[in-house]
């Protein structure tokens, strides 16, 4: 008889097939893989404007579309396993349009925000990309021929720019402080909020955070084995760039991040 390997899915479906074979997967690399991200919509967003039932301070999931949580609904339940850091410039002349996405380099902070070039108004960001995953997702394989049992999930990047920048460096903070107790980014589960705020440009949706508990076995175990995937692929992924609907949009991912531990 065909020794087989059993996979139970987050929805409880098994699915059983011999030892190896993945079919399509088989014939992947991380060059081909691009990263989706999830898209906290504001009211000027374009998939608000062509999307009858997508909203500003939706969630949306930027390949599939679909809706992972509401301003007023319960927050996304999310697990921080790695992040790098980017430039984003846009044209904001007329109508904001995504220009290009940069790997951070230490002197971009003397970088103007906003200056004009041949007639453009060039706006210049800083961006913390994590690398998260929603705790509902985690996948159990266990294999019956030597009886090991390992867990993973499917990657997200979620981008904190703009207005939820400050509201980032906290979440920076949080992680850090984890590291000095030699805790990983992972041993917690965090909920992911929207929050209304306003400047002197108008009101808009920004990004923000509360801790919660303590991530299961599974859920750590899978995160730390795609933190240590990522950071030995980094250098070969891309992540679609959806904010302004172009997904033919691409960032190169910078492969700097730390050696162990997640974000730190």
């Amino acid at each position: 008889m065909t020794k087989e390997l059993t996979v139970k899915t987050a929805a409880g479906l098994q699915v059983y097939t011999p030892p190896g074979l993945v079919g399509v997967a088989a014939n992947i690399s991380s060059s081909d893989i691009q990263i989706p991200t999830l898209m906290l919509m504001q009211s000027n967003s374009t998939f608000v404007e062509e999307n009858d039932n997508i909203n500003s301070g939706d969630f949306i999931h930027s390949i599939t579309m679909d809706c992972w949580g509401k301003k007023d609904s319960d927050p996304v339940d999310l697990i921080f396993f790695d992040m790098f850091k980017t430039q984003v410039v846009s044209d904001v002349t007329d109508r904001k349009k995504w220009v290009a996405s940069l790997p951070w380099q230490p002197d971009m902070e003397l970088d103007p925000y906003e200056q004009l070039e041949k007639d453009k108004l060039i706006r210049r960001e800083k961006c913390f990309n994590y690398i998260c995953f929603r705790s509902l997702e985690v996948v159990e394989l266990a294999n019956p021929v030597n009886g090991e049992i390992l867990y993973t999930a499917s990657p997200i990047v979620i981008k904190f720019k703009g207005g939820s920048l400050k509201n980032g460096k906290r979440l920076n903070q949080v992680f850090q402080d984890m590291a000095t107790f030699e805790a990983p980014s992972w041993a917690l589960r965090f909920n992911l909020t929207a929050r209304h705020e306003e400047n002197e440009k108008g009101k808009y949706w920004a990004y923000d955070f509360k801790k919660g508990v303590q991530s299961p076995m599974e859920m750590q175990s899978a995160a730390a084995k795609l933190c240590q995937q990522f950071q030995t692929a980094k250098r070969n992924m891309v992540v679609i760039d959806h904010e302004e609907g172009a997904p033919k949009n691409v960032t190169p991912v910078p492969n700097h991040a730390p050696k162990s531990g997640g974000i730190v």
